[in-house]
């Protein structure tokens, strides 16, 4: 990769809003040492997200058990459905813009702009659900969960989050797009663990209204400490102002994401309910719990899909697109591929530690949802160029097109496979998703991939699925672990050559090994 510029973190945070540098932002060209120093610092972030995240669901799952971690997941399903629209695709259009902005004004100007919406659709979606729980507090009923004053008031606790969530997405969207990495890392790992751990008894005490109650502590400290982050950037990260042009710009791009993501949430919301119907909250639970495990390497990947976008927002020169692409998909393909494969391998006593072993039903879900959210890493690449083009129309219908067949292939798969036909249905509609964003990439926008890309998905998707199958069976042997963890490691072998040679990493080791001491 031979860019010449890269745009740092650093850099970023030293400019003030009024000064030269903010005012021009420059192209943003990814370097491999910056693109690899960032991925570290939003690895090193998720670690401590992860650690929280685990502590949250151990004390819910050890409170409520399978079936009432399900109930609960439910109801947050519901509530995030009203957040998409309280969001209206800012967090997306933000992004997006801040990274093509032409100065600090400008991007002050679209923050203000997309506050001033949360907190007017919030208004809106406020007196809609409270006025409907009001008139009829049966309608939970309609989703699976029974409609008790505790699933009741667990629902109110976290519709009244909704605007915070909001805020706290679109705080990290703004400093993302600026590629301030090192600021959101940093603020949002110690808000989280914080508040973690001083809202935790209340989880326990109050089971899931405690856990709704938490998420909206969380998410206010997450405010906060991004909030603190944004004025030492010399931006009033809470002001309010409709700003025409500005919101018109978002609007383009939101518009398009509040579409795409209802129409997401409003379906999956249609899956689970089916699943929960079909087989008991339970089975939700552990479908549940299967997301959340493999998601902690799930959400560090995202990062690189605000970084992408964030890097190529200025971008209009292909051949630098492509090898800005090709040097993510380099990177992230073999990360990828280690990290959900270790997690398959380990499912079952990960599933027993970090929540109970009445978990251990999960690890049948195991295989197709890290298959998924790894094909998912490779699409949040080659999405960026799509977007930094402004092909909003194309991007839509691909989402939309995506979203349904998932659904429509969950459903019919559940009376004939079981639970687990929703993550199968959901993974061969990723199979999909991942063909048509190729298509896009190549055909429409006439960039490249290399061949060994291809190559190393098909390596990845061999090993995340040869190595959960065999394990996420009911009575695993240890001849099974051994088989997945050889080919692990075989694996590992073939990255270690392909990317800097066997003798490269073999002086590496031994130049990190201390010298022994002189005889003296």
């Amino acid at each position: 990769m031979n860019s010449p510029v890269h745009v740092s973190e650093s850099s970023v945070v030293a400019a003030s809003p009024l000064s030269p540098e903010a005012r021009s932002p420059g192209r943003r060209r990814i370097t491999s040492r910056g693109f690899l120093a960032d991925l570290a610092r939003m690895g090193g972030m998720q670690m401590s997200l992860a650690v929280a995240g685990l502590l949250r669901y151990k004390v819910l799952a050890l409170r409520l058990g399978s079936s009432g971690l399900g109930e609960y997941q439910q109801l947050v399903t519901a509530a995030g459905t009203a957040t998409v629209v309280v969001s209206f695709g800012l967090a997306f259009a933000l992004n997006r813009n801040i990274a093509t902005a032409r100065d600090a004004e400008h991007r002050q100007q679209l923050l203000a702009t997309s506050n001033t919406i949360i907190w007017t659709i919030t208004g809106v979606v406020y007196l809609s659900c409270f006025a409907a729980l009001a008139f009829d507090p049966r309608l939970v009923d309609r989703i699976g969960v029974k409609a008790t004053p505790s699933a009741i008031a667990t629902l109110v606790i976290l519709l009244i989050g909704i605007p915070f969530e909001t805020l706290k997405t679109n705080l990290v969207s703004f400093l993302m797009a600026s590629l301030d990495v090192r600021g959101v890392t940093s603020r949002r790992s110690v808000a989280v663990l914080a508040a973690t751990v001083i809202s935790t008894p209340v989880v326990w005490l109050f089971g899931p209204v405690g856990a709704a109650i938490q998420s909206v502590v969380v998410n206010l400290g997450l405010v906060a400490a991004l909030g603190i982050r944004c004025k030492q950037l010399g931006y009033a990260p809470f002001r309010l102002r409709l700003d025409r042009q500005c919101a018109t710009v978002l609007a383009a791009f939101g518009v398009a994401q509040l579409f795409a993501g209802f129409v997401q949430q409003f379906l999956d919301l249609v899956v689970r309910t089916h699943l929960i119907t079909q087989y008991g909250a339970s089975q939700n639970g552990f479908y549940q719990s299967s997301l959340l495990l493999a998601g902690q390497v799930q959400t560090i990947l995202s990062g690189v899909a605000s970084y992408a976008l964030g890097s190529l927002g200025n971008e209009r020169d292909r051949a630098h697109a492509t090898a800005s692409s090709n040097l993510l998909l380099r990177t992230v393909l073999p990360v990828a591929t280690l990290a959900f494969a270790g997690i398959g391998i380990l499912a079952k006593p990960l599933l027993v530690l970090l929540y109970s072993s009445s978990f251990t039903g999960a690890v049948a879900f195991f295989p197709f949802v890290l298959a998924m959210m790894f094909l998912e890493a490779v699409v949040w690449v080659i999405d960026a160029p799509l977007l930094a083009h402004r092909g909003v129309r194309i991007w839509v219908l691909v989402n939309v097109t995506y979203c349904s067949a998932r659904a429509v292939a969950a459903i019919a798969l559940l009376p004939v496979i079981g639970p687990t036909g929703v993550a199968i249905g959901y993974f061969a509609a990723m199979c999909l998703y991942l063909s048509m964003h190729v298509y896009v990439f190549t055909r429409v926008l006439g960039l490249t991939i290399d061949r060994t890309h291809f190559r190393n998905i098909a390596l990845g998707l061999a090993l995340i699925l040869g190595t959960a199958l065999p394990v996420s069976g009911t009575s695993p042997v240890l001849l099974r672990y051994l088989v997945a963890i050889s080919l692990y490691l075989a694996y590992f072998v073939f990255i270690v050559h392909d990317t800097v040679g066997i003798s490269a990493a073999r002086n590496f080791v031994r130049r990190l090994r201390p010298e022994p001491e002189s005889a003296t």
